[in-house]
């Protein structure tokens, strides 16, 4: 999914750079240049998007590492260990957001 947004991102990219050309061709742009300015401010939500599920990912990936490595000196089997569920709820909310990229690259896409 995250390649979609990127995807996405790259679509806004050569958009704003078409309308940008378009622009320097005309003698009144301020229509063209309010097209520019949303969707530059759709590109700054899909990043922005983009950068809090990687950073829910680490947040994962450390927690992870976190818990094996607790169950390790321990020596206690992962399977017993409580925060399993914790780690399983942090997996859904990830899952969640890389849904709501995936929606917010296709509605990008619609809007182009």
């Amino acid at each position: 999914m995250a390649t979609r947004v990127a995807v996405a991102v790259d679509t806004v990219d050569d958009a704003l750079t078409r309308a940008d050309r378009v622009a320097r061709h005309m003698t009144n742009t301020a229509q063209v240049r309010a097209s520019i300015q949303r969707m530059q401010q759709r590109r700054g939500d899909l990043l922005a998007k983009l950068a809090t599920a990687v950073d829910e990912v680490g947040e994962v990936y450390a927690k992870l590492l976190e818990l094996s490595t607790t169950a390790d000196l321990i020596d206690v089997p992962t399977d017993d260990i409580s925060a399993a569920a914790q780690l399983n709820d942090s997996l859904d909310a990830i899952r969640a957001a890389f849904g709501e990229l995936e929606t917010d690259a296709f509605t990008a896409r619609a809007l182009l």
